[in-house]
């Protein structure tokens, strides 16, 4: 029933009842598996600009909608795959679920596109339409006894019959909804950790496979790079996996900074590392839809030096209006020259070179910007852009620090921001850092070489650190991250034993709720969950945790935070694991008795293991050769000390032993303690 929800909203979608009301539609929208757009050939003559075209070409668009729609249901039951939309996992589909899903579908295009409908004015007809069927299925949902609360249930149709019909452009935006529903926050940070280790080799393009720490939905990452070497500079480049780019201008020596790369939909970056012991890559974060990335980025590089337009409108797609530019911008050439990007009509004249590769995040206007070269050797390309989830400034604030040679606050963000985009400028390598407030990452004695850029989180009271080693360094805030939705995020796991643990979370975010139940996901494959700890209600941004038990030892575990809306709306983002403990379940104590060829000896079960009852026993021997068992009891449920006899021993020989544990449950097996005890001597 899950299942034919989620596509039972999606249908509405097609209707526009999704943009009008909550409940189970809205919520079912949610769960639609998102296609791989490339992997659809329908997708790209789908996506065309919607803007200005004819009814008939409308019609062709929805129909391409309809088929990728019925290809992933397709593709789902005949190759009997289970699918997945932002956490919610879904089974393999029956033949009646499958029948039904398309009959479903079918039914709705076939209301939407009848030639009769066509003929009438769009405003009363299709209105209708919305009414009615989405009135009908409400009631269907009800008679099969499905969940739906009287008051939204009443709340869904007064809003239905009130809402005055869009434009057929606008039903088109809402039919989007099927195959990319759209989130409301563009960037997700989290604590850095390094992957370089994900590149195997030096000096040429590598798979970095980010899939285990980014959702299904992550579009770009955002890393943060520094060089080691304080001499010479370290090739770097990076590219969406499958790109023909080919750009590793570099990173400067003993600097360090921040760039927006690409991410495919298998959340696989290619990277180029000059040297591997050299350059330090750590993942900080990720973009989500709202944050559109290029395979190939187009080449914005001009001839005319000095400030000059750079117009998107023509690269962005789908029907996407840009509200800011993600730019890469490269030196090629050993000497400095001066580099720039910023919002059309902006003033502000941050010039300073950029040596060799930097990425910007700008905003525009009308979908232009600015970019500046002082030589033809400096080349722009659009890695990306924004179409929501941010706020950009016409004009850059200043947030520069006035004092030097230690960490201190910056301005406060707005409220609401979950992180800040800035331009740093200066003339000289000087060392700077720009950090989450109350981080403990510490780069600040890594240089700015002249001009860089920097995407960094805030803390829950908007706050970031910044350090400077001159005042020349200048700070300017080209924008901030938002969200409209709560946002939780896992921050890591602590006392971490065999059996048990600790999540600790972060709910950055409350969007447009006034409260949220957190909770965490957990389980021993990435992104497959099958546990959840319980609700705990939260009416604030701030930190959570749970505490898990009856865990496997040594083994790896996968978990995210998950918010759940009074709408009872299910938000997740990033995954982090931890690995369980080495259970050593028991330990020897020592000799109680012994005589010429026997002895009592005594050992302590100190831990079940997450069992219910363990074997347990002792295994000894001469001279440290455990060849002899002796079992005490085959299961038990009792953990503290316990004795056994052996005998037939050797006389006037010395003899060691060691207690063990055992159970034919995975993760336990057959355990001996690690450590052995008194040695038993006879005579």
């Amino acid at each position: 029933m899950k299942k034919t929800l989620a596509i039972i909203g999606a249908i509405t979608a097609i209707g526009g009842g999704a943009a009008y009301f909550g409940g189970p539609f809205d919520r079912a929208v949610r769960e639609i598996p998102k296609p791989v757009s490339k992997e659809i050939p329908e997708y790209e003559a789908a996506e065309l600009n919607l803007k200005g075209v004819q009814h008939e070409t409308i019609r062709q668009k929805i129909d391409a909608r309809y088929r990728i729609a019925h290809d992933v249901l397709s593709e789902a039951y005949y190759e009997k795959k289970e699918f997945t939309w932002k956490g919610h996992n879904h089974g393999i589909l029956s033949k009646e679920e499958f029948e039904e899903l398309n009959e479903l579908l079918w039914a709705e295009y076939d209301v939407l596109f009848h030639e009769e409908n066509m003929k009438l004015p769009e405003k009363d007809r299709i209105a209708e339409i919305e009414y009615n069927y989405i009135r009908d299925r409400a009631k269907e949902l009800r008679t099969q006894q499905v969940e739906v609360v009287d008051t939204k249930y009443n709340r869904a149709l007064e809003k239905i019959r009130n809402m005055k019909m869009k434009v057929l452009t606008s039903l088109i935006f809402s039919l989007f909804f099927l195959i990319a529903p759209l989130n409301a926050h563009a960037v997700v940070w989290f604590d850095p950790f390094e992957i370089t280790n994900l590149v195997s080799t030096a000096n040429s393009w590598q798979d970095a496979d980010l899939g285990d720490y980014l959702p299904s939905d992550a579009t770009g990452a955002i890393l943060h790079v520094r060089n080691t070497d304080s001499v010479d500079p370290t090739a770097f480049g990076w590219r969406k996996n499958g790109s023909t780019d080919a750009r590793q201008e570099g990173v400067f020596d003993f600097s360090h900074l921040w760039y927006a790369v690409p991410v495919d939909t298998n959340q696989i970056v290619e990277l180029y590392i000059g040297d591997l012991t050299e350059l330090d890559v750590y993942l900080v974060g990720y973009f989500k839809d709202e944050a559109h990335f290029f395979t190939n980025a187009p080449d914005k590089s001009t001839a005319t030096r000095g400030w000059t337009d750079v117009d998107i409108s023509g690269d962005t797609v789908g029907g996407d209006v840009a509200i800011a530019a993600i730019a890469e911008i490269n030196n090629v050439s050993t000497t400095f020259y001066g580099a720039g990007a910023r919002n059309d009509g902006e003033t502000r004249n941050d010039t300073a070179s950029c040596p060799y590769k930097c990425s910007a995040i700008v905003g525009v206007t009308s979908e232009i910007y600015e970019q500046y070269i002082s030589n033809a050797f400096v080349d722009h390309y659009l890695t990306g852009y924004f179409t929501k989830g941010g706020t950009f400034y016409a004009t850059a604030q200043d947030y520069s620090l006035g004092s030097t040679g230690s960490w201190q606050d910056l301005s406060t963000l707005p409220t609401g921001a979950l992180g800040g985009f800035f331009d740093a400028d200066n003339a000289n390598g000087v060392d700077y850092g720009l950090r989450k407030n109350g981080s403990t990452e510490d780069w600040s004695n890594y240089h700015i070489v002249r001009h860089h850029w920097g995407y960094v989180e805030a803390d829950l009271d908007y706050k970031i650190e910044g350090y400077i080693g001159s005042t020349a360094i200048d700070f300017f805030l080209t924008g901030y991250a938002t969200s409209s939705e709560p946002l939780p995020v896992v921050s890591d796991a602590t006392s971490i034993g065999p059996t048990s643990a600790t999540l600790n979370g972060t709910l950055k975010s409350l969007g447009d709720e006034s409260a949220v139940d957190v909770f965490f996901n957990y389980g021993t494959s990435p992104w497959d969950y099958s546990a959840t700890t319980s609700l705990e209600y939260q009416a604030s941004t701030g930190t959570f945790s749970a505490s898990i038990s009856s865990l496997t030892p040594n083994t790896t575990y996968y978990f995210r935070a998950g918010a759940q809306a009074s709408s009872t709306d299910l938000f997740y983002e990033n995954q982090l694991s931890f690995t369980t403990a080495q259970c050593d379940p028991v330990q020897p104590i020592s000799t109680n008795t012994f005589d010429s060829t026997s002895a009592t000896i005594e050992g302590k079960l100190l831990d079940l293991c997450g069992q219910a009852e363990l074997g347990i026993g002792f295994g000894y021997g001469i001279d440290g050769i455990f060849n002899a068992t002796s079992t005490v009891n085959n299961a038990t449920s009792t953990t503290g000390n316990y004795t056994g006899d052996i005998s037939s021993l050797t006389t006037f020989e010395e003899y060691h032993f060691r207690a063990f544990a055992s159970s034919t449950d995975a993760g336990i097996g057959f355990v001996y303690s690690s450590t052995t005890t008194t040695k038993i001597l006879h005579w």
